[in-house]
């Protein structure tokens, strides 16, 4: 039996809004949960469509989920560094409090701004890799239009992204993340991880699964999960968040350094050809 702790903060960031999203505003219930601690988070995580009710629906039950703080902030103006450095601090806390665990995940978004972090999702995976040490496996589920970093790739060993927008696969993301971290329970951290970035953003109307280009791209993915690689994700970016990161992105984890390089590349060659 493995102990995972599990948690995370999620908000989409819209740097060009005038206003700010403050910590009250976690805090309130609309669309989804309010801010939860502890047991909350699974209280009102369960049974819902977010990536965390699918990741406790599919993990094996032999595990010991241990709940740390999940916050959604949904979408709108740049993410205080009150709230931030609050909700960070409470998910830091308390996993230090709950070591020694045996893995993470974390429920995240990828492209939360604050008035300090361009980046604010790698500067939490950071921290939470900063917490548990180089041993332990730390996996994330990310919206599809998540801004991809390298600090992101760097401290997670799997960052899982949705495959359909609308975004309809929410639950199945966190399935997937599950299966990766079940993985690397067996089999410790993965040797190959890749990333590449590339330098434009695509419009909003090319950018639904369901039509090309992005329908062959998702679909290179699905069948690149093959042999060393299991998990290889394209993401479409937030073109609203006005940072360096902005844009697309393929990420792959991998069982080989060659086998992760070689699955990303794949499919930013093939973006780069449609462009």
């Amino acid at each position: 039996m493995a102990r995972i702790a599990v948690g995370g903060m999620q908000h989409e960031t819209n740097t060009f809004m005038p206003t700010v999203t403050d910590f009250d505003y976690f805090c309130e219930r609309r669309d989804r949960p309010p801010l939860a601690r502890g047991p909350e988070v699974l209280d009102w995580l369960k049974g819902s469509s977010f990536g965390l009710s699918g990741f406790m629906d599919t993990i094996d039950k032999s595990h010991e989920l241990v709940p740390l703080v999940w916050a959604g902030g949904g979408a709108g103006g740049m993410v205080t560094d009150e709230a931030f450095e609050r909700i960070a601090g409470e998910i830091v806390g308390a996993l230090s409090q709950q070591m020694p665990v045996d893995a993470v995940y974390l429920d995240q978004h990828g492209a939360m701004v604050t008035q300090r972090f361009q980046d604010a999702d790698g500067e939490l995976l950071r921290r939470v890799r900063d917490c548990v040490g180089p041993d332990v496996p730390i996996v994330a589920s990310l919206d599809y239009h998540a801004n991809i970093s390298p600090e992101m790739v760097e401290n997670a060993d799997a960052l899982v992204s949705y495959r359909t927008y609308p975004h309809v696969d929410r639950w199945e993301t966190g399935q997937r993340a599950a299966r990766c971290v079940e993985l690397m329970l067996e089999r410790g951290r993965p040797a190959g991880r890749a990333f590449r970035h590339l330098s434009f953003v695509v419009p909003s109307h090319q950018q639904p699964t369901g039509i090309e280009p992005t329908k062959s791209f998702i679909e290179m993915c699905e069948a690149g999960e093959t042999g060393d690689v299991f998990n290889l994700s394209y993401l479409g970016g937030f073109r609203l968040s006005d940072i360096y990161y902005c844009g697309v992105s393929v990420v792959a984890s991998a069982w080989t350094k060659e086998a992760a390089e070689a699955a990303v590349d794949k499919v930013a060659a093939e973006i780069l050809r449609r462009e």
